[in-house]
């Protein structure tokens, strides 16, 4: 019974689709009853993930229900698990197009959020595009430059996690450049569910408080 329970299981939002150079791309999109000034979040899963189910796992639409959310697909790389690389910047740039231009969001509430690859990816569009994003979550992952613009940053890892040591020393350097919150947990290379409230609180409160990001 729980299998065909699962089998039945449709998460929140459409799959919408894209070509992207050519190429074919999706991502789980929830939006709000209206997206016409709604804040937008694009969301990265990690690596071997699936946006299908990172909707119910990040749940930024049920704890910021007035926000416009995209829960990306990533591409299979090596050894088949899905994940990002800068080879995904059109894809970020059509995903912000398809908001801001086809629904209405609100250019200058753009927010990204990643969770280890994704995270990472995510650290790379503050470096590409981080005049278009107005803050960022990193869990599990992330990069940071300082000659980047000043944006505000939510880290999240796990103290026994192998990449700890990186982010601890990232966290240390992230609260010295300005908005920054870092929330060290408990644990391994998890996402963290717990924090998922406290994550979407982050974007909530910042809305406005960063320096207003380029129109497209």
């Amino acid at each position: 019974m729980l299998w065909v329970a699962f089998l039945q299981y449709v998460p929140a939002g459409v799959t919408e689709h894209w070509a992207v150079n050519g190429h074919p791309r999706e991502a789980r999109v929830v939006s709000p009853l209206v997206s016409k000034g709604a804040p937008v979040v694009i969301c990265f899963h990690g690596g071997g993930g699936q946006a299908y189910f990172a909707v119910d796992e990040y749940a930024i639409h049920k704890n910021w229900p007035e926000a416009l959310v995209y829960y990306a697909q990533g591409l299979p790389g090596r050894g088949g698990f899905t994940t990002w690389s800068r080879a995904d910047l059109p894809f970020f740039d059509e995903l912000r197009r398809d908001a801001i231009h086809r629904r209405g969001a609100d250019p200058s509430h753009l927010f990204v959020m990643g969770y280890s690859t994704g995270a990472n990816f995510a650290g790379d569009l503050w470096g590409l595009r981080g005049s278009q994003i107005a803050g960022f979550a990193f869990v599990s992952g992330g990069r940071f430059e300082s000659s980047w613009p000043h944006r505000p940053v939510y880290l999240s890892y796990g103290e026994s996690e192998p990449e700890a040591p990186r982010l601890r020393a990232l966290g240390k350097r992230l609260k010295a450049f300005g908005q920054t919150s870092v929330n060290p947990r408990a644990g391994a290379h998890t996402y963290p569910q717990s924090q998922n409230n406290s994550l979407a609180e982050f974007f909530k409160h910042r809305q406005g408080l960063a320096s207003t990001p380029k129109p497209l």
